[in-house]
C-alpha cells in the first residue's frame, strides 16, 4: 500500500491527496453497515475505516462516514484505549480550498 500523504516543505505540512474512487466506495460501506447518529455508530465507523485503512482525515470522516464532529468521537475511543495519532495534513475540501486538518492513524 502506498503512503497516505506526501510531506510538503511549506510549513513542514503533509498534504493529503484526495480519496480514490474505491476508497470512497468502502468507506461508503462502512458507513451504511453502521447506520444512525449516536455515539457508539459513529465511534464504529471510524475504528472500522482506522482497522481498514489505516489513516483517515477530518474531511473524510465528515464527508464519507457522517460523522460532524469527528475530534470528540477520537478523544471517546482514546479514552477506551485505542491508540490514535493525529498528524496535521493540508486537505481540499470539494469546494477546493485547501485546510489543515488533522490525520488520525491507528498505532500497532
Amino acid at each position: 500500500m502506498t503512503s497516505p500523504v506526501r510531506k510538503t516543505k511549506k510549513l513542514g505540512l503533509i498534504e493529503r491527496p484526495t480519496l480514490s474512487e474505491a476508497l470512497a466506495e468502502s468507506l461508503a460501506g462502512i458507513a451504511a453497515k453502521y447506520k444512525g447518529g449516536s455515539a457508539q455508530n459513529q465511534r464504529d465507523r471510524i475504528m472500522e475505516t482506522l482497522m481498514t485503512v489505516g489513516a483517515v482525515t477530518t474531511i473524510e470522516i465528515r464527508k464519507h462516514l457522517d460523522v460532524l464532529a469527528p475530534a470528540p468521537r477520537i478523544l471517546e475511543l482514546r479514552r477506551m484505549g485505542k491508540r490514535i495519532a493525529t498528524h496535521w495534513v493540508k486537505q481540499a475540501t470539494d469546494s477546493g480550498k485547501v485546510h489543515r486538518v488533522a490525520l488520525y492513524v491507528l498505532e500497532a
